[in-house]
């Protein structure tokens, strides 16, 4: 038989292993909540009006744009502004496959301050890292904002500059953005905001 002590190493050492660690929770292949308009656009069952507002695309490093349009869902079973569902709808295409991500109201100003506070603080947040001592090999610092789609907005330094890419999805390739990709997707979240508040 274990002896006590075995007994309760092995109990804390399973309970250890089952717990994530911070690093996995905020890893890219965290679990996507979902948008509403991609759970109504996903739903069966459901009779809707499907509306496209086609929006300009954003220009990557690459050459690859990413297309953007917003989309008004019209429930035709149960009419009411309750029913009606909006977003801006980024889609990456790649070589061998295309990547979207829905981007609901409600996210929009979160994603706006986050974009305007990289732009303005980006670089002295990356430039003062939480631990001063010299003991590690070097210091590698992003800032990352996710939608509940799995959208990751990102920044990093680059030969003293500061870069932005986006990654649309868990499953897309990451995407260099210039500061003027940067204006046209704050004018793109503006325009659906604006959309949303008329409609619903």
């Amino acid at each position: 038989m274990l002896g006590n002590k075995k007994i309760f190493g092995l109990l804390l050492t399973t309970i250890f292993l089952s717990i994530p660690t911070y690093a996995e929770k905020l890893s890219e292949k965290a679990e996507v909540q979902g948008s509403e308009l991609s759970k109504i656009l996903k739903s069966s069952g459901s009779l809707v009006a499907r509306e496209s507002y086609e929006l300009p695309s954003i220009a990557t490093v690459s050459g690859n744009d990413i297309e953007a349009e917003v989309m008004v869902v019209k429930s035709l079973l149960n009419v009411s502004n309750d029913n009606i569902f909006v977003g801006l709808i980024l889609k990456a295409k790649e070589k061998y496959s295309s990547n979207s991500a829905n981007i609901d109201p409600d996210e929009i100003d979160g994603l706006l301050s986050s974009i305007n506070l990289i732009e303005t603080k980006g670089l002295s947040i990356i430039d003062n890292p939480s631990s001063k001592t010299n003991k590690s090999k070097g210091v590698s610092t992003e800032i990352h904002y996710r939608t509940k789609d799995g959208l990751i907005f990102a920044a990093f330094k680059s030969n003293e500059i500061l870069k932005f890419g986006i990654k649309v999805s868990s499953t897309a390739d990451w995407a260099l953005l210039s500061k003027d990709a940067i204006a046209t997707l704050k004018n793109n979240l503006l325009v659906a905001k604006s959309i949303a508040a008329e409609v619903k």
